[in-house]
């Protein structure tokens, strides 16, 4: 498990062995050459939006230049469905 500082949370964020291994096996590349942005979206996004279809969800973006795409987004989920942010 990975442990992400998230100042609009006020506090950290979790990356569990779960989705780790979900991220790993849809995305292989992601992880091994890119982990970094995701403490550099929740550090510092462009844009948070609310998920419509899961309410307490959050969707971190932040923009990137030299890569073959430039959106990275991050998406944030409460371990129980009561929690809220």
């Amino acid at each position: 498990m990975t442990r992400f500082p998230c100042p609009y949370l006020h506090g950290e964020v979790e990356l569990t062995d779960e989705r780790e291994q979900h991220i790993t096996t849809h995305h292989p590349d992601l992880l091994s050459q890119h982990r970094w942005r995701i403490g550099e979206t929740l550090a510092d996004p462009g844009t948070i939006r609310w998920d419509s279809d899961y309410p307490n969800t959050r969707l971190f973006f932040r923009w990137w230049t030299g890569l073959n795409w430039k959106l990275w987004s991050a998406a944030l989920r409460p371990r129980a469905c009561t929690d809220t942010v």
